[in-house]
């Protein structure tokens, strides 16, 4: 299934639900051409849409729960659940951009033209 991926520091992120239950989340070196694992994925999501931003990394969207804005932070080996920004509407893959001090996620929900922007300013 499709996933999000994200990158901090020189250190990829590849934050995977495979199904309801089983989650495997790896980080990925290339100067040691490693995989790792980190803090495992805490929703049920996939076809996510990631991003880093501030040192952090930042999954949004995708197919699943209701659960469809998260934090990770490489410090802690935590994930925060965030205000979902689509509230109550499943919203499916989409895009997310860093421009300056904002970072922007966007998704299909119903149809092409319904796409609700969620815009942040440092962090959300």
């Amino acid at each position: 299934m499709g996933t999000a991926a994200f990158v901090i520091n020189k250190i990829a992120y590849v934050p995977c639900m495979v199904g309801p239950v089983e989650s495997n989340s790896y980080k990925y070196d290339p100067e040691t051409n490693r995989w790792t694992q980190f803090a495992n994925f805490p929703a049920s999501r996939w076809f996510m849409t990631g991003f880093s931003y501030d040192q952090k990394g930042y999954v949004f969207n995708g197919y699943g729960n209701e659960d469809n804005s998260w934090k990770y932070d490489p410090t802690t080996d935590k994930w925060t659940r965030l205000t979902n920004y689509a509230t109550g509407r499943e919203v499916r893959p989409g895009i997310a951009f860093v421009l300056g001090d904002r970072f922007y996620v966007s998704g299909v929900v119903d149809q092409i033209d319904d796409w609700p922007l969620y815009e942040a300013v440092g962090q959300p």
